[in-house]
């Protein structure tokens, strides 16, 4: 997988404003240099106001600080292979299985991250 400078973590985290349209453009890069992931990524528009809310930026801005906090090193990860399952799950048609929410768990709007 080649990953281009304008989708590198360390140049997302430097973004303070117009957070939505750099992650768009970056699942955009992503999927262009990796055909496989066609699909995958820009299916997820980060300027949408009715999924992200009105104050989208700072919601972004506290998901990328977050997954900051997170290693996801291969040695770190039960299975190094994880993107790659979830995509050819989805490729496959296979329905994504999610845990349960908990009470007082993130939510689209509102609720916490």
């Amino acid at each position: 997988m080649f990953v281009p400078d304008q989708a590198r973590w360390g140049t997302i985290q430097k973004q303070t404003t117009h957070i939505g349209e750099r992650l768009n453009a970056a699942s955009a890069a992503l999927e262009e240099q990796n055909r496989a992931l066609e699909g995958l990524l820009t299916s997820i528009d980060y300027t949408d106001e009715s999924k992200w809310g009105y104050a989208r930026e700072s919601v972004l801005a506290d998901m990328i600080k977050r997954c900051a906090e997170v290693s996801l090193r291969n040695d770190r990860m039960a299975d190094p292979d994880l993107l790659s399952a979830a995509y050819e799950d989805r490729r496959k048609g296979s329905p994504t299985t999610r845990p349960a929410r908990r009470p007082g768990s993130a939510t689209r709007r509102g609720g916490r991250l």
